[in-house]
């Protein structure tokens, strides 16, 4: 697999596949929380919005948690103050449906922060707090280098 090109807007990274079949939106936490004490990010915890031309796929909202979730569970999403459910599978999380996936991002357009908390295989709750600053523009920064267009 080739290594993609990353380019910065604010905190939210911009990364395309070389052959720009694949391009996405991402960013780190500020604050991890386990069982309500704070902890310090490793390589891990991230929010992507991905752009995959080939698949069809247009502005699809996930979180990687660096952790096994419970199984049967899911991730309670919130910006600033709208709650969202997402199931998960193994250490990711996704909206439900399509529809889900569409109010998740207009949130995030108008939001400030995000907070994501799950429950691990082992029972800890984390709890992962990302800012929206610079989300619209490197989101459509990476729609557009998968030739597309993000409103």
């Amino acid at each position: 697999m080739p290594k993609p090109h990353r380019f910065t807007k604010k905190n939210w990274q911009v990364c395309a596949e070389t052959d720009k079949s694949e391009c996405w939106s991402v960013v780190e936490p500020h604050l991890r929380m386990v069982s309500k004490k704070i902890m310090s990010v490793k390589n891990g915890p991230l929010l992507f919005v991905t752009f995959n031309k080939p698949k069809s796929i247009f502005a699809e909202f996930a979180y990687y948690g660096e952790y096994p979730f419970a199984k049967g569970s899911t991730v309670e999403l919130d910006i600033d103050g709208k709650s969202f459910a997402l199931g998960t599978v193994n250490d990711w999380a996704w909206p439900v449906d399509k529809a889900t996936n569409k109010r998740v991002i207009k949130a995030m357009k108008r939001g400030n922060v995000a907070i994501l908390r799950g429950r691990t295989s082992k029972g800890s709750v984390v709890e992962d707090t990302f800012t929206l600053s610079g989300f619209t523009a490197a989101t459509k920064s990476a729609a557009k280098k998968c030739g597309l267009t993000f409103k």
